[in-house]
């Protein structure tokens, strides 16, 4: 899904998976707010967790967040992985949440003076792509999807997925990674800056940690 031209992206707030932490989210989307971004974005994975999806909903709707659809979610209308004991069910979802749910796209494209930021949960359309720090950069190098993604002449592509938050470059693409809400060591969102070459990382945990700013586009 292709953002509307005339929004070019300068600040972007970046919410990683959220798996139902609806407080946590929450403590995001304020701290999202206070930090005047353009748009706040997130990553997907909004079921299957021990907090309120429906909460989650509402917040996400609340406050306008540009959301991707996570491998979770695909998976509550197919009825996939539903049986662990935090396994959202689909006949407990409200009408409304069911069709927010359901109507969240793959990826989302947004247009910066860098060039287009990707938004996706895992690799592009493909939800169960993973990239970690434990990737090579031969690893990097001979993943096909990232291929596609990079063929595709995107900037910077914005994921999840992997629960851990990161910055890696490969082939003329920044890969930013925002974590997830739901880990107490990735617990905080990401801002992109792209007109400051920078993005910071902002802790939610109760003692933050300084945020630190790192370049991105070198």
């Amino acid at each position: 899904m292709a953002e509307p031209p005339d929004r070019a992206i300068g600040r972007l707030a970046v919410i990683g998976d959220v798996h139902a932490a609806d407080g946590r989210l929450e403590r995001a989307l304020r701290t999202a707010a206070a930090l005047a971004p353009d748009r706040i974005a997130c990553t997907g994975d909004i079921v299957d967790g021990a907090g309120s999806v429906e909460r989650c909903c509402a917040l996400l709707r609340d406050y306008d967040v540009a959301c991707v659809r996570g491998n979770h979610d695909r998976w509550l209308f197919t009825g996939l992985m539903r049986f662990g004991r935090t396994a959202t069910q689909l006949h407990t979802l409200s009408n409304a949440d069911r069709q927010y749910l359901q109507a969240l796209p793959a990826t989302r494209v947004f247009p910066t003076e860098r060039g287009s930021l990707l938004l996706c949960h895992g690799i592009g359309e493909f939800d169960l792509g993973k990239i970690t720090s434990l990737d090579t950069p031969y690893a990097l190098r001979s993943n096909r999807l990232l291929k596609e993604v990079i063929a595709q002449g995107h900037a910077v592509m914005v994921n999840g997925h992997s629960h851990e938050h990161l910055v890696v470059r490969e082939g003329g693409l920044v890969i930013v990674n925002a974590g997830a809400i739901k880990e107490a060591e990735s617990c905080g969102l990401l801002l992109l800056d792209v007109p400051a070459n920078r993005v910071e990382w902002h802790s939610l945990a109760e003692s933050p940690a300084a945020v630190a700013g790192q370049a991105i586009f070198l």
